[in-house]
């Protein structure tokens, strides 16, 4: 007995030097594993696992300590494709992917990754969520409008997710998301130049105009055709692409084919840079006139005899007309010849007259003595 109780004590004191260091190798080399299944070594400092499936920054806690995951896994826009100055609402789901472990105390802020890009509607880019239970999800809205300056193509948002653990232990997560805008195309024409205004069938006019961009866009593939049944020769003059704030010029020369009463229309179109096509309608004060005929071909207007007035005469055939009308001219003429006879008569006498007061006197006086 007095052997045994020597060894006992000299037991207890290996034991008591023993136990630091097993503790210690335990926490240090062996390595955990999560309530989630998942092996985290006590030596990464994080406490992650290395473990980055959450699409943005992992989150990250204290060494040793599991690390409840807030994933977004559904985000939709309405519209899809919002257009520049016009407001969108945007849906996002967050899942708890712990098995164990709520989470609790989220803040998740929406910001975009160009300042001013989008701005919220009801004042604040920010939703709380109370907690989310192990391997459940909550879904959030918010409402942002976009600028009216905005170019036109896809921008990034960023998702920032801060979060607790049961054990207040705080963490925080990010996701990448995006929103494609658009920008409203606006495009008329100058007044078109037409000469000459008036032309027949066969000949040609010169028409000019300009196509103008009143967009923050590019206008792509833009052209003037002329449709076919106008009376003119079907034609396409290609411009090209039309900066924003720019104008392109249409210099086209048009053959007629066939008389146009009334003014002749051209299209414009042009598209966008997802592919829209627009296209909107000119008219040109152009008139295509019938083609002259030359002179011996024009058509000789028929003569229609001119019906007799019906008068004093009309009941009268045509022939006792003429006689009559003979009968009175030589009943004239011998009135006139009876007359020039009488006429001449009396002067006759008058002269035999006056010779006969003459055979008296002398024709000059005589001289007196």
């Amino acid at each position: 007995m007095k052997l045994l109780r020597p060894l006992a004590l000299l037991a207890a004191l290996c034991l008591a030097l023993l136990a630091p260091v097993h503790a210690h190798a335990g926490n240090g080399t062996d390595g955990l594993v999560t309530e989630d299944g998942a092996g985290v070594g006590a030596g990464s400092g994080d406490g992650t696992g290395g473990d980055a499936g959450d699409g943005g920054g992992a989150p990250e806690g204290p060494a040793g300590v599991s690390v409840p995951r807030v994933m977004l896994t559904e985000f939709i826009n309405v519209p899809l494709e919002v257009t520049a100055g016009d407001a969108v609402t945007v849906s996002f789901t967050l899942q708890n992917m712990s098995r164990s472990t709520r989470v609790n105390n989220l803040r998740v802020t929406l910001s975009s990754d160009e300042a001013g890009a989008f701005l919220p509607v009801n004042g604040s880019a920010s939703t709380y969520i109370s907690t989310i239970r192990a391997e459940g999800s909550v879904t959030r809205e918010m409402t942002l409008r976009t600028m009216p300056s905005l170019e036109e193509k896809p921008y990034s948002l960023t998702l920032r997710i801060e979060y607790e653990d049961a054990r207040a232990n705080a963490f925080e997560s990010t996701e990448q998301v995006a929103i494609v805008v658009r920008q409203t195309v606006r495009a008329d024409t100058s007044t078109a130049q037409v000469m000459p205004e008036a032309i027949m069938a066969g000949q040609q006019a010169s028409v000019s105009f300009s196509i103008n961009n009143l967009g923050r866009n590019k206008l792509f593939n833009a052209r003037v055709t002329v449709p076919e049944g106008q009376g003119l020769a079907a034609q396409e003059v290609f411009v090209g692409t039309i900066d924003a704030g720019a104008s392109g010029a249409v210099d086209m020369t048009v053959q007629s084919l066939e008389e146009t009463p009334g003014p002749v229309t051209v299209q414009v179109s042009y598209e966008d840079a997802a592919g829209v096509v627009t296209t909107l309608d000119k008219e040109l004060a152009l008139v295509v006139q019938p083609e002259m005929l030359p002179e011996e071909e024009f058509p000789v207007e028929e003569e229609f005899p001119v019906e007799e007035e019906s008068g004093l005469l009309g009941g009268i055939p045509a022939g006792v007309v003429a006689i009559a009308a003979a009968v009175l001219v030589l009943l004239l003429a011998l009135v006139m010849f009876l007359v020039g006879r009488s006429r001449r008569r009396r002067r006759a006498r008058e002269k035999d007259s006056d010779m006969a007061l003459l055979d008296g006197d002398p024709l000059l006086p005589t001289d007196v003595a």
